[in-house]
């Protein structure tokens, strides 16, 4: 399976068709379950429209679930803690703004060699959930630290282009750091083109979500570009279909437009003159090359 890469893109790991991992595996498809071998793993904060439903879509594939739940002001600690079955962990945390910040009070909860991440505004797609235990066996065959999955992200249901995969399906002993937009640092994964994630929020949410990741950001110029252009980009997508005045008819608009578009986009600049703005601008970011959305 070839992968196409866009401009700035770059596929840190080697894509399996998905016949060779089945072949390999020897499991049948779609796999037995609930799987025992993996823990479904989340961090949550405000999701009680969200991780109920969540919650029942994911029971019948694992056995254990882990739900790390940020000090919220709505129902989700106690709709997580309802819904908990005897080998789920259910862990209540302080408010941090991002849920890299709460994966080291995560990570000594997880018991399987294997774990699945994902988000409450996520919905993984039956094809995934029924191939894990088969991904899972082909990565251990080969000594994989990790799995790439494919990530298709929408606003409001438009189409929104973002990073295409994500490290999702990994190894415990990888841990994961706790500085936001981060992802473990697998020595070995692969791509697995089975399924994908499917992430889709309002536009009134993500731009919420990425004002307050800006200020948590503030000082690391990597950062502060990241979440800047993701909510220029989220603005401009929803725009293109619906017009600028629903967008500018949010309440938060009068901030977006003085830090989002205030000056012109890194993107519409020459290639070179943004990379030396970036390079001459900006601290080493403790995230290294592990950057995700």
């Amino acid at each position: 399976m070839n992968v196409p890469l866009r401009r700035g893109e770059r596929l840190d790991t080697l894509p399996v068709d998905f016949t060779r991992i089945v072949e390999e595996a020897g499991i049948p498809y779609p796999n037995p379950r609930p799987y025992s071998d993996c823990t479904a793993v989340s961090v949550i904060w405000n999701e009680e429209a969200r991780i109920g439903k969540l919650l029942s879509r994911l029971q019948p594939y694992f056995d254990h679930i882990v739900v790390c739940v940020q000090a919220s002001s709505d129902r989700s600690l106690e709709i997580a803690r309802n819904m908990a079955r005897e080998g789920d962990v259910v862990i209540p945390d302080e408010h941090r703004g991002f849920a890299e910040a709460s994966t080291d009070v995560v990570a000594p909860a997880v018991r399987t060699a294997w774990a699945f991440v994902f988000s409450a505004d996520e919905w993984p797609s039956d094809d995934l959930l029924s191939s894990l235990q088969t991904i899972i066996e082909y990565a251990d065959r080969h000594a994989y630290q990790g799995v790439w999955v494919p990530f298709r992200s929408t606003i409001e249901g438009v189409p929104f282009e973002e990073q295409r995969g994500h490290l999702r399906i990994l190894r415990r002993e990888l841990g994961w750091p706790t500085a936001m937009h981060t992802r473990p640092k697998a020595a070995r994964s692969f791509w697995c083109p089975r399924g994908q994630i499917d992430h889709d929020r309002s536009l009134d949410e993500m731009v919420r979500d990425y004002l307050r990741y800006l200020e948590l950001g503030r000082g690391n110029r990597l950062w502060e570009r990241h979440n800047m252009l993701m909510i220029r980009n989220a603005c401009s997508t929803i725009a293109a279909r619906h017009g600028w005045e629903y967008v500018t008819a949010h309440g938060w608009w009068p901030q977006v437009r003085e830090v989002a578009f205030s000056e012109p986009s890194p993107d519409s600049l020459p290639r070179r003159s943004w990379l030396r703005l970036l390079l001459s601008t900006s601290r080493a970011s403790p995230c290294g090359s592990s950057r995700r959305t």
